[in-house]
This record gives structure tokens, sequence and C-alpha cells, in this order.
């Protein structure tokens, strides 16, 4: 079906299915009014006329708003004229600012109070309000800017039979949003000043450090069920060389993250060389977008197969399993041959003749390695750590803390290298 063939009731029946599949609200403005939405002008306002403004710097068919704290808004410019029978087509020259489908906004990490009382500002959301805004807001899933892209490029598909390159609207993206940007910087004032691209990197790296540092395995699994592709601002004018720069940082900040894990220099230094350098050798944004969700990933691996014993044993594997997972909780020899289904005696025994140490030993082992990572990622008070790790007395975990590590956990967590 061509875009001509479209009818109105079509267009509507088109983007409210669009709404229902991604839960992303879906604007239709037809010389800079709104004619449609969905959800309705209650379930959502409709796009800030700053944000809808912005598009004029954009020349492409499909096109990307970021805001400066990280918001996104994708735009498809239809060119049409909607009448009640059908969709017409018009020039741009004949109808000034056409139609276009908005969809967003959306966000590459969760809202932080800043960034939701942005939003209050630019929505013109009065306090009585704000909460409710707030829960539908939290409704519209965690996306990046690739995967939005993607979606757009889905759409401009289904309307127009059209296949966009992804490459092509992110590079777009990246020369439009500063030329938009500097044509507005006030006279007198460096014209970049004012192209303040999305650097809120600090919360998603902090995220990362705190599941690479602990090997935390499964809640990367869960960030990306949520498709929260790493987003660390614009990086460079290009869009293969954002893209590349991104793994660099990522990279940077997984290999950091990861030696304060306790993963040895030599691993982690190397990984972060092999990134890099592969990141350099591939020529397609899909590609770095892949590998992007690889890094940290594979970081937490490295530094959970550091902290816990790998075994091809169901059994063993359970049992450690088991310890790993309990850290909080004052756990036994008894206990955790009870979850394997032995005997005390008989399982502590064959622990130890298939791992070289004793259960015990392991279960302590675990839960100052946990002690590690949160000297290190929180400010927890000694006593509150040792209660929280179920050890006897604070002077106890003080002192099986150097035994290991040959240092106090406060020399540790003032320079974490010095174990």
């Amino acid at each position: 079906m061509q875009r001509s063939d479209w009818t109105q009731e079509e267009l509507l029946t088109f983007m409210s299915l669009t709404y229902a599949d991604s839960g992303i609200p879906v604007f239709l403005y037809e010389h800079g009014k709104l004619t449609a939405q969905f959800p309705d002008s209650q379930g959502f306002p409709e796009v800030p006329l700053k944000y809808r403004e912005r598009a004029h710097f954009h020349s492409s068919q499909i096109c990307l708003i970021g805001t400066d704290y990280g918001v996104f808004y994708g735009v498809l410019n239809l060119g049409i004229s909607l009448n009640e029978a059908s969709l017409n087509m018009t020039s741009e020259k004949d109808q000034g600012e056409g139609a276009a489908i908005f969809l967003g906004p959306v966000c590459s990490i969760p809202y932080s109070m800043a960034d939701l009382h942005q939003l209050f500002r630019d929505y013109l959301i009065p306090s009585k309000d704000q909460d409710a805004f707030r829960s539908t807001l939290e409704t519209i899933p965690v996306m990046s800017d690739v995967s939005l892209i993607h979606k757009m490029i889905f759409l401009d598909y289904c309307l127009n039979g059209e296949i966009v390159s992804s490459e092509e609207i992110l590079e777009g993206y990246l020369k439009s949003e500063k030329r938009g940007e500097n044509a507005k910087a006030p006279e007198g004032e460096a014209q970049d000043a004012d192209f303040r691209p999305h650097n809120e990197s600090w919360r998603m790296e902090e995220q990362i450090r705190d599941l690479i540092r602990s090997g935390n395995v499964d809640g990367f699994q869960k960030l990306l069920q949520h498709d929260a592709e790493y987003h660390y601002g614009v990086l460079a004018g290009s869009a293969l060389r954002h893209l590349r720069d991104q793994v660099i940082v990522v990279t940077t900040i997984s290999t950091r993250a990861a030696i304060e894990g306790g993963l040895d220099y030599d691993t982690a230094y190397g990984m972060s060389d092999q990134y890099i350098q592969l990141a350099e050798t591939l020529t397609k944004p899909e590609d770095l977008t892949r590998l992007l969700g690889q890094v940290s990933y594979s970081f937490a691996e490295k530094v959970h197969e550091k902290r816990v014993p790998v075994t091809s044993n169901e059994i063993l594997e359970k049992a450690i399993q088991f310890i790993v997972q309990n850290t909080d909780r004052k756990i036994s020899v008894s206990d955790v041959a009870e979850a394997v289904g032995f005997s005390r005696s008989y399982f502590s025994t064959w622990f130890k003749s298939e791992m070289g140490f004793s259960v015990s030993a392991f279960i302590q082992r675990s839960k100052l390695e946990e002690a590690r990572m949160l000297l290190q990622s929180t400010d927890r008070s000694l006593a509150d750590i040792s209660n929280y790790l179920c050890f006897s007395s604070q002077s106890h975990f003080q002192t099986a803390f150097k035994k290991q590590f040959g240092v106090t956990p406060q020399q540790y967590r003032r320079d974490p290298k010095s174990s």
C-alpha cells in the first residue's frame, strides 16, 4: 500500500496499534497543529512546542529530537495533508509543515527527580497533577536512542514502503541537533556552549559499576530485558565515531570497575584492549550497538568467575550459588548440605575433596567479597556491613577481612588497590 492510499481512519488505526504495541505516546501534527494522539489528551499532554520546532532543523524523512537531559522524540515527516476521505500527497512548499508523526518521550535510563522536574516544566504540569504525570511516564518503556530509531524505521516502512539506514538517521541527528542548538546561541557566546547533549552518564555509570564490581550477571540480564542500551551522550559528529567512542567509554568504566571488584590487572586490561581494537574494525552501527551491550556484561562475568569457583558439577554449582546468594544470612554447612540434598558430614568431606577448601571457608570468603564490594560502592559504616553480612561482631569482621585481603576494611575503603 502506497502512502497516498492510506485513509484517515486507517492512519489513526495504525497509530492506535503502534501505541498499543510500543507503549510510547504517538502524536499526529498537521501544519503544526495536533490532529490526533494516543493516548488521548486526558492520558498524556502533547509534545512541547520547543521540541516540535526542533524538527525544522532536520531535512530527512525520519529524525530524532533530543533534549539536554536525555529524553528523546522520534519524528516521521509524512509530507501529507489529511481530509475526511483520504491522505493526499502534498509538497512541503504547498502545505507548509505538512504532517508528521511524533513518538515519545522515551529515555534510555529510568527518570531521576531532576529529569522529572525538567519534564514538569517542559509540559507545564501543575503541582497537583505531577504525581499522575510521573506515574504515566513510568509506564513508558525505557529505551535507547538507537532502539527508538529502529522503531521509526519500521513505522516508515509500514507507512511508506521505504527502508532508511539507521546510520543515516543517527548521523543526521548528531549534525542537525548541533546546528539547531547553535542557531539559537546568544550573540557573543561560543556557539558550542549551548550545545549541551545529554551527559548524565554518571547515573548509568554507577549502576554499571555496581553490577560489575559485584559480578552481578543476573542484574545485567534484567537491565538488558528493559532494552536499556547504554547511552553516554553525543561524543562525536559521525554516527560510527559516536558509537565507537561510546564503546571506549563503557570499556574504560567497566575495566576500572572490574579491577575494583577483584579482577586482576592483566585480565582486565587485556579485555579492554580487545574490545577497543574490535570497535575500530566494525563498520556497521548495529554491530557496534551489539558490542556496546556486551562489554560490561562480559566484565561482570569475569568478576563473577573470579568470585565464584568454576565447576561443571551441577550439585557443586548449586551449592556455590546458594552460598553466594545468601551472604546476608547466617548460613551454616548444614544449611548448604540440606539445600543440595546431602547429609552434613558427607557433603562437607566431598566438597573439600572436590574444591580444595572447606564449605565454611567458602562461606566466609563469599561474605568478605561482598564486604569488599560494599566498602567500595557504598558509604555504609563498618558496623552496618558487619551486621548485614551476619558476622558475630565488628571485631570478627575486621580480623577476617585483614586475614583475607592483607589490609583492614578502613584501609581498603581509602585505597582499593592496597589489597
